[in-house]
């Protein structure tokens, strides 16, 4: 066309490709997607073949070719005439003035107007029908047509199809007054134009909060990271503790053990000398002295074998409780992982969310660049972004909450850790 329009040719092009399509099977520019649909048509000079499979004629190839090809040397740019005078609709069974008086080669039986016997009978397809959802954004489908439009009065013309002067005049006029309304729309893009620069920059702002918010949410992260290593630190102490108090039992158990033999070898001894004294005690004086101070000794060992086992009983108690604390302390240990380990998935999403918020806002820079018919897409997505900042911020917010009742729970850990130490010194 011209500058900015499309005129007639654009239909010999569609020619060519039904032409294509009956003659070969298939369509010429056939690709898996729409894009490289679109790049197959923009190199069709090394993109169109034709298949060594299919008996088709030269000058039908030719024919093809010829309305396949750029707009400036595409057949029918003149005239329909130049297309009735190409070598494939040269023979002498008829010409174009009697083709509609001419019997054709082919004539079908047909005994109604939707008779399709003369056609080959299509296996009918039992899987379920294929549904292709709506796609929510900008998929390319008019994407041939940005920034042209269909003008009648463009069009390539043979010589004697020329318009005459009072025409081209009226063309001047209907020019005249496309420039003033392009004046307008001028003035209307502008306007969007400010309108989408507001956008960005409210956008940009918002990006400059998330930072901020992001940088916030890593330090606060870096001081739960110290808080969990304090912690792993002290249930290693805590553990080193138990270790050592778990020693100390063990000796004064082993202790425990020495005495009660020491006391059972002296009960053996006490009651063979016992025995002993009972079989003197009549004759001896020097015995009942000795009976009595065993009998002493024997009150002595009994009152330390108490002290003993009360130490022992008191040990066992200590231990117990220590135990307990230990068990406690490994589960809210556990549970501070644990939420560390949801913190950190959240700030991997949010980190996501920014990597993808941020990557949306280049694509709608690369956008802004194809043409304002984007501008009504971009201020849907920016309507997004708002959302999605607005859920990140409400997760922010319950994060913040979050570390506060985990250093709320972190201050109690710390007071029943100098509960602890406090009771073992």
């Amino acid at each position: 066309g011209g500058d900015g329009y499309y005129g007639r040719e654009c239909d010999w092009w569609s020619v060519g490709v039904f032409l294509y399509e009956m003659l070969v099977g298939d369509t010429p520019f056939y690709a898996d997607s729409l894009v490289g649909t679109y790049g197959k048509i923009m190199d069709h000079k090394n993109s169109l073949n034709f298949p060594d499979d299919v008996e088709i004629s030269g000058n039908a190839k030719r024919l093809i070719c010829a309305f396949l090809t750029d707009r400036g040397t595409r057949l029918g740019r003149n005239g329909v005439g130049e297309i009735k005078q190409h070598q494939f609709f040269r023979n002498d069974q008829w010409d174009w003035d009697n083709i509609r008086q001419n019997v054709p080669p082919v004539v079908p039986d047909l005994r109604s107007d939707d008779d399709t016997s003369n056609f080959d009978d299509i296996e009918k397809d039992e899987s379920p029908e294929e549904t292709f959802p709506v796609p929510k954004a900008y998929a390319g489908n008019h994407l041939p047509f940005i920034g042209f439009t269909y003008n009648r009065e463009y069009q390539l013309l043979s010589k004697d199809d020329a318009p005459s002067p009072d025409e081209s005049a009226k063309v001047t006029r209907k020019q005249s007054v496309h420039g003033g309304h392009d004046a307008k729309q001028l003035a209307m893009l502008e306007d969007e134009l400010f309108k989408e620069r507001h956008s960005k920059e409210s956008v940009l702002q918002k990006l400059d909060e998330m930072r901020r918010d992001y940088e916030k949410e890593t330090a606060e992260k870096a001081s739960l990271q110290n808080q969990c290593m304090e912690n792993e630190r002290n249930v290693a102490l805590i553990r080193h503790d138990l270790k050592e108090i778990q020693r100390k039992y063990d000796q004064e158990c082993d202790k425990h053990n020495q005495t009660i033999n020491r006391l059972q070898e002296t009960e053996q001894k006490l009651a063979s000398k016992l025995s002993t004294l009972q079989q003197y005690s009549a004759t001896s004086a020097q015995t009942n002295e000795r009976v009595f101070l065993l009998e002493k000794q024997l009150a002595d060992v009994r009152d330390e074998l108490k002290t003993e086992q009360d130490t022992n009983a008191k040990y066992k108690k200590s231990y117990s409780d220590l135990q307990q604390r230990h068990t406690s302390l490994e589960q809210s240990y556990g549970d501070l992982y644990m939420k560390f380990g949801e913190l950190q998935s959240n700030y991997s999403a949010s980190e996501e969310k920014r990597l993808s918020l941020q990557s949306a806002l280049s694509e709608e820079q690369n956008a802004k660049s194809q043409g304002f018919d984007h501008i009504s897409e971009l201020e849907n997505k920016n309507r997004n972004i708002s959302s999605e900042v607005e859920r990140l911020r409400e997760k922010d917010s319950r994060s913040m909450a979050e570390n506060q009742r985990l250093q709320g729970i972190m201050v109690a850990l710390e007071k029943s850790k100098a509960n602890i130490e406090l009771e073992l010194n």
